[in-house]
């Protein structure tokens, strides 16, 4: 005779990741049960946060729903530094998108803005919301890039990239080209990502882009579908050379919740399958919904997913374990990215041997890491 069966206990990754559910859910009573549960280890979990480029937002988070004061002192100023930092190197972007974005504007060069500042304004409320980088511009295409290239040269920006057999071909394999100035990087993109498999339909994302007031300017920025595309496609970079972290999907969760209002996503994956998209968005949108537990939240989104054949229910626990514990050396990783691609998995390995000389020639600004963009 068998007693009755024990859950087992909660792995310091599972108390992480339900105190991060509640945080970013902003769920006050899931938060308090996650705090008042047995051993709340609330350093590691800072740690944990820290690690996927989250403690700032985790700060400010908290700072809203008024729980600060469950951190413990030393963890709560290490918090606050976070942010604070956070805080000033956005602000020192959010400037320059405003001062580039009137020099754009004044030249008559067409851009729009991916990402960044104006992604945590829309999403998050807030430009210190989210850490950001560096600042992503997409134009329209060679003249505008050399166009846009001559501004920034002029106004001081310094070039940050390399070439291989030249710019046509490096350009062919690649998606941006950087340009620093002190610590200020921008990216100016021709395509969103590079992939030979991608069909990305461009003349929907410039017709479909917004207009938003940002620091006494108009700035035009990706709709809200292209948004969470490039967030998917920023994802299925990062898993492919093992540096997938949380934070694309914070920005997931946001976006998705606008998106559910609306409720075609039939319409949504029927655009990303023509756009050779489907297989990696149905992927990362359901490791979204176990990663942060959402599918009650997301109805619509959950019934289209199990809709595919890409994603069921309880999902993909081999997703939600490289987003927690990702390695740039795991093969299997590389693999299981590479079959996100809508062709064959050799065809996929072809394409990542052939590109990777350009890649690691161009995306010189990460060089310290030679295989964040391989």
């Amino acid at each position: 005779m068998t007693g009755p069966s024990v859950a087992p206990a909660a792995t310091t990754a599972d108390r992480n990741l339900a105190l991060l559910r509640a945080v970013v859910k902003e769920d006050v009573a899931a938060l308090d049960r996650a705090l008042q549960g047995p051993d709340p280890d609330l350093p590691a979990f800072l740690d944990f946060a820290d690690q996927h480029r989250l403690l700032g937002y985790v700060y400010r988070a908290l700072q809203r729903l008024g729980s600060l004061g469950t951190l413990p002192p030393r963890s709560r100023e290490r918090a606050k530094l976070a942010y604070l930092r956070q805080w000033q190197k956005n602000e020192r972007l959010a400037r320059e998108l405003a001062r580039l974005s009137e020099l754009f504007e004044r030249q008559g060069v067409d851009v729009l803005w991916l990402k960044g500042p104006l992604l945590a304004q829309r999403f998050h409320g807030d430009v210190g919301a989210r850490s950001i980088a560096d600042l992503d511009v997409l134009v329209k295409g060679g003249r505008d890039l050399e166009h846009v290239e001559r501004l920034l040269l002029a106004d001081g920006y310094a070039r940050a990239y390399g070439l291989l057999f030249g710019r046509r071909l490096s350009r062919a394999f690649t998606h941006h080209f950087s340009y620093r100035s002190g610590d200020v990087v921008v990216e100016v993109h021709w395509v969103l990502q590079r992939h030979f498999t991608f069909g990305i339909d461009y003349a929907r994302v410039w017709r479909d882009a917004v207009q938003m007031s940002f620091r006494g300017r108009a700035c035009r920025a990706t709709s809200d579908e292209y948004e969470l595309v490039l967030q998917i496609l920023s994802a299925l970079t990062d898993l492919q050379v093992g540096t997938l972290l949380l934070k694309p999907f914070i920005d997931m969760y946001k976006i998705v919740r606008i998106l559910e209002q609306d409720g075609d996503w039939d319409g949504f994956f029927a655009r990303r399958r023509r756009e050779g998209l489907f297989t990696c968005s149905a992927y990362f949108l359901g490791l979204l919904l176990d990663t942060l537990d959402c599918a009650g939240e997301l109805p619509t989104l959950a019934a289209c997913l199990c809709k595919t054949n890409v994603y069921s229910p309880p999902g993909n626990a081999e997703g939600l374990q490289y987003a927690l514990h990702g390695g740039r050396l795991d093969a299997r990783q590389k693999l299981a990215a590479l079959r996100l691609y809508q062709t064959s998995l050799g065809a996929a390995l072809a394409w990542w041997a052939l590109s990777l000389p350009f890649r690691l020639a161009v995306y010189q600004e990460d060089r310290g890491n030679l295989f964040r963009r391989a």
